[in-house]
């Protein structure tokens, strides 16, 4: 097993579980079955953007490095909103998720980004799945799902470099993973609510 693997490795049994949970929540759970109305699928990315809006403004407020080439997702999900019809003062009233988690150093960040970045990997998967229930729709309300278009592979096998380049040792592995599962729990919590 490569080092790009072990670490990827870690992250991924440590936040498998978590990741299933999400999936089944009811928000989720039309988008991962394939079968999801316009008016789900808005709400399911009016919940997204209510995380992922705070929890990028604090990841990347200051600490991470450029050269991950890493872009915030908030505004693909901006696009989207706005495609299914929702007006920017709509937008501007959604609610934000004030309970983030604890991100205190570098690599717990990373792992938070690990769940994020992963989710555009995943966003692929549920694009192919909703297609035929969104119609029209797919062409103008998937910029979220569709990060990164057909570069989403080549882009998750750099990211994955990148963040092992970073996370060097154990210490920094455990950080990590404590960031992923943390960012997990706080999503959770949130798309539940």
């Amino acid at each position: 097993m490569s080092e790009v693997e072990a670490v990827c490795a870690v992250l991924r049994r440590a936040t498998h579980d978590l990741h299933e949970r999400l999936e089944r929540l009811p928000v989720m759970a039309p988008l991962t079955a394939g079968c999801v109305s316009a008016p789900q699928y808005l709400r399911a990315l009016a919940r997204l953007y209510g995380f992922y809006a705070p929890m990028e403004a604090v990841l990347f407020g200051d600490t991470l490095p450029d050269s991950m080439g890493v872009r915030p997702k908030s505004p693909a999900l901006l696009r989207d909103l706005s495609a299914l019809g929702l007006s920017g003062d709509a937008i501007t009233t959604l609610p934000h998720c004030t309970r983030l988690p604890a991100l205190s150093d570098p690599s717990q960040r990373l792992g938070a980004l690990y769940v994020l970045e992963g989710a555009t990997l995943g966003g692929r998967v549920v694009l192919r799945r909703i297609a035929d229930s969104l119609g029209e729709l797919t062409h103008t309300a998937t910029n979220f799902h569709g990060f990164h278009g057909d570069e989403v592979g080549p882009w998750w096998k750099y990211f994955q470099a990148e963040l092992t380049e970073r996370l060097r040792d154990q210490p920094s592995i455990a950080h990590a993973t404590h960031g992923a599962t943390a960012t997990f729990d706080s999503l959770g919590a949130w798309l539940e609510a």
